[in-house]
């Protein structure tokens, strides 16, 4: 399959545009401050290394470099002043006004010899956003393997990994109870590199070493980012380049014998700065514990690399990002015994088999025009190109995309800030599909070809009232489909402090999105079902809305945040995949009626000293209604209990963190007309997981090592009639717990000095 010509042009054009903006000169000032943190001595000052840099009243900051140096993003910072401190010095209180490069000098502490670090940075935290806004950072994400993003949010609650075909171990990053594609997910705060083709794979393609912080916001969000969240956005903000760091090296294995290595480097000179990052991932060893003979985990091969480069002109005023990234990935699952080159597309032996190759690249340009005002361009583009078999099926894909926003924020008056602007996305996705021996009589063989060229405009406009008590933002965006016409989507939001420690938000949204059955539904391709697309689908349309209340406490000896969460989000329209409408077929279609999630989540932490423990509790209801019918939606926990507990010696030499999840019952797939011996029962069973992590640190490397599923926890049976694959009545689409079982892991990171 190759892209047309008018995909090339376009592609082409924007990247044009792209790179004609990050060449523009501009007298502007960044929207980010940056500085030197200095300790006085008898021997004057010298840069202090591992102070605590943060604004006043926030969990926003970080610790300086080794030079001292820190660099601090300043939106939505409205208190602009900076809380300084380093464990022998006496900490600073600085106001930052509109400087961009400060120079702070602390004074020693007279007496050194008995001070006790009472208190450290968070590695989690909810940051002062109108939008309820969670910041999970690097340290937290050193608590568990994280081999990529999917492993990231095993201590948080807001974020939950599913799988979406257990043969290949394809993910979705899943909130408030509706699938992954119901999640926009941002690289570095640009969105539509996650869509497509690598909607379920881009969750295995961002390596979770290369991540310096997630932020996740549940519900509707800001429409600068598009129309796609519906039921949360969770931006990846990978490592900047800003400094001169050690190479970093991570090295890890597991008990499937699975072999991953991550290295990266940063350098900086003078305002140019660059980072190179590589990832590649081995392949383990072939195991069936529960001996259906189908491949407990599949066979993985990867290699990416990541190059990012970043201009920083503080007297030009202007800030470039630009970011190149290639993948290329093998994965072979299936029967045990399956080999690629006797056995694909035959019916000798069942497997599985996706090859992928994809290019990425985007820019970041931002221009602050005079003191208060803001012109942004943003661009990204991509190739991605799939070759995959799932039994004698074969599926073979190429998608093409560009997108490029620009946007202009200023003040419009002494409390309100508008940002207005538009956006062009174009993407181009073939498919083709063959159908083999097609023992069962199928019958969507044949070539789909989805082409979106999308206009928008959009407006947001935040105001101050009551002090900076209360913010409001209310924001409309218009984006025009050719097959969907103009398509509105208003969202608000509002924040109202009712002191330093208690706040409330509220948000409100609509989202739409078109979705792309057989790339949103890969395990219905290995499925003994025909596929039938009742058409022309329509676009998705949903509104949400929720209410956060959060509030800071002090209780004796310990600190601590307790948040609770009520969200519902409404579909007017939707894609559903049906699988109860006739035992023979998958359907894929408009839903008749309506469906709904509501969600409740309740959360506390408390600190004491070096220890920390999260609870949480999450309440999913959700459910489609069909005239009078009310039906609960499969694979949905409805109940769902949380905790973390993570601890640490005072030197941070020793950290443990040990994690407890309880999933209640799933709704499952009606199986009722299948034979006996191939039903299911109504509702999964409850399970409860266990996972540990421990780790060593040293100067300038880490051991670490954890067992995932202590208690060896696996759903009976997740393959419906494993010993026939290419019989009536095989399944692989109905998995609802674990089934690789318990997986013990290790590590080490290392930093390495190289350019001293």
């Amino acid at each position: 399959m190759n892209a047309s010509l008018n995909s090339l042009r376009s592609i082409i054009a924007i990247l044009g545009i792209i790179y004609i903006s990050s060449v523009l000169p501009s007298s502007l000032q960044a929207q980010e401050i940056h500085g030197t943190v200095y300790g006085s001595g008898t021997d004057g000052d010298v840069p202090l290394a591992g102070a605590h840099v943060y604004w006043e009243g926030t969990s926003i900051g970080g610790t300086t470099d080794d030079h001292g140096h820190f660099h601090l993003d300043a939106d939505n910072i409205s208190n602009r002043r900076l809380t300084v401190s380093h464990v022998a010095y006496e900490p600073e209180t600085v106001p930052v006004g509109n400087q961009t490069d400060l120079t702070i000098t602390l004074t020693r502490l007279r007496q050194t010899e008995e001070v006790e670090v009472s208190a450290q940075a968070p590695e989690t935290y909810i940051a002062p956003m109108v939008q309820k806004t969670e910041v999970i950072t690097a340290e937290e994400l050193e608590h568990a393997a994280c081999c990529d993003l999917s492993g990231c949010f095993g201590t948080t609650s807001s974020v939950q990994p599913e799988a979406v075909d257990i043969i290949t171990d394809t993910r979705q990053l899943t909130m408030l109870g509706l699938d992954g594609v119901y999640t926009q997910v941002l690289i570095d705060n640009v969105p539509h590199l996650t869509t497509g083709l690598n909607t379920h794979l881009g969750v295995s393609f961002i390596p979770g070493p290369f991540i310096d912080r997630i932020t996740v916001s549940k519900g509707a969000n800001s429409v600068l980012q598009g129309s796609e969240s519906f039921s949360g956005l969770i931006n990846v903000l990978m490592h900047e380049s800003d400094e001169n760091k050690p190479l970093f090296f991570n090295a890890f294995t597991n008990s499937f014998l699975s072999q991953q290595y991550n290295a990266y480097v940063m350098r900086a000179s003078g305002p140019w700065s660059g980072m190179l990052a590589a990832q590649g991932i081995r392949r383990g060893i072939r195991t069936d514990r529960n001996s259906d003979g189908f491949l407990d985990a599949p066979l993985t091969d990867r290699f990416s690399v990541l190059s990012k480069f970043k201009y920083f002109g503080e007297e030009e005023g202007v800030i470039i990002q630009n970011g190149i990234k290639y993948t290329w990935e093998n994965r072979l699952g299936g029967q045990e015994d399956f080999e690629r080159d006797a056995d694909l597309g035959g019916i000798n032996r069942y497997g599985q088999l996706m090859d992928n190759r994809r290019l990425e690249f985007y820019n970041k340009s931002e221009f602050a025009i005079g003191d208060e005002s803001t012109f942004k361009l943003h661009g990204a583009a991509s190739f991605h190109s799939q070759d995959a078999w799932y039994g004698p099926t074969s599926y073979e894909a190429e998608e093409s995309m560009a997108y490029v926003d620009a946007s202009y924020t200023m003040p419009w008056a002494d409390e309100h800030q508008i940002a207005a602007g538009g956006s062009f996305r174009y993407s181009d996705l073939g498919e083709n599909i063959e159908l083999g021996s097609n023992l069962l009589a199928k019958s969507y063989a044949g070539k789909y070809e989805t082409t979106l060229s999308v206009p928008g405009l959009f407006a947001e406009n935040k105001s101050y009232f009551l002090d900076d008590a209360l913010t409001v933002i209310a924001g409309l965006r218009a984006d025009f489909y050719e097959d969907h016409g103009s398509i509105l989507t208003p969202r608000a939001f509002a924040r109202y402090a009712f002191d330093e420690l208690t706040t409330v938000r509220a948000s409100i949204g609509s989202a739409f999105r078109v979705a792309r059955p057989f790339v949103e539904h890969p395990a219905a391709l290995g499925s003994w079902r025909d596929i039938r697309i009742d058409g022309p689908l329509d676009g998705e349309r949903a509104l949400n809305y929720g209410i956060n209340l959060t509030h800071l406490y002090e209780f004796g000896p310990f600190t601590g945040t307790t948040s609770l969460d009520l969200y519902r989000t409404e579909f007017s329209q939707q894609v559903v995949a049906e699988y109860d409408d006739d035992p023979s077929l998958i359907v894929m279609r408009n839903l008749e009626g309506s469906s709904a999630s509501d969600n409740i989540m309740a959360e506390i932490t408390a600190t004491l000293k070096r220890s920390t423990l999260r609870l949480s509790y999450t309440y999913s209801d959700v459910y489609e209604v069909i005239g009078e019918r009310t039906r609960d939606l499969p694979f949905v926990s409805r109940h769902r209990v949380l905790g973390v507990l993570t601890t640490s010696t005072a030197d941070d030499a020793w950290q443990a963190t040990l994690t407890a999840e309880w999933r209640g019952a799933q709704v499952l797939p009606r199986t009722t007309s299948f034979p006996v011996e191939f039903q299911l029962p109504s509702k999964s069973d409850p399970f409860t997981l266990l996972h540990l992590h421990i780790q060593r640190s040293w100067d300038s490397f880490d051991l670490y090592a954890g067992i995932e599923n202590l208690l060896d926890y696996r759903q009976d049976n997740p393959i419906i009639n494993a010993r026939n694959p290419f019989a009536r009545y095989f399944e692989t689409a109905f998995a609802w717990g674990p089934v690789k079982g318990r997986e013990a892991y290790g590590g080490i990171r290392a930093r390495l000095n190289i350019f001293d």
